[in-house]
């Protein structure tokens, strides 16, 4: 549309989203690589290994234009639907099954070292990580100098009832 390179971050458990991508004329996919996507972590699951990458590079070769892989994916009812629901309808909006990671993703502000009862919040004491369980890190300012009606543990999260 815009007549710039296209790519795609994907982080996905399958190749899907990227030959879709590929055959929509996409110009970079980005995938992380595993030797292994049974080991431990968050990632492997979501990379691709050593025969999916060749899978991907075969497929690119093969399907340079949407027209000739749509065709062909049109005798796989599962798959035609499967491709749809990837196109999606133009608007953004959060999917029923990304809430579970959406929210696991979130950041807040935790307790960077031991906190006592009284002390004030400063830049020295609190940091953003995650996952969330906290105060959103947006109202950071907002909760510097205010004291702390608990004695917080380092890597807890601050919550308003903290303050």
């Amino acid at each position: 549309m815009y007549d710039i390179p296209v790519g795609l971050s994907d982080h996905t458990t399958d190749l899907l989203a990227a030959k879709v991508a590929i055959a929509r004329g996409c110009n970079v996919v980005e995938r992380h690589f595993t030797i292994d996507k049974n080991l431990e972590g968050p990632d492997h699951i979501l990379s691709s290994d050593l025969q999916e990458m060749k899978e991907l590079v075969s497929f690119k070769k093969i399907y340079k234009k949407w027209e000739s892989w749509w065709k062909i994916s049109k005798k796989s009812p599962k798959l035609k639907k499967d491709i749809i629901s990837l196109l999606g309808d133009g608007i953004k909006k959060i999917q029923p099954n990304e809430y579970i990671t959406l929210n696991s993703q979130k950041k807040s502000l935790y307790a960077k070292k031991l906190i006592n009862k009284g002390e004030r919040f400063t830049k020295n004491n609190i940091c953003i990580k995650g996952p969330t369980g906290g105060i959103v890190p947006k109202f950071f300012d907002i909760i510097l100098n205010k004291s702390s009606k608990y004695k917080l543990a380092k890597d807890q999260p601050i919550t308003w009832n903290d303050i």
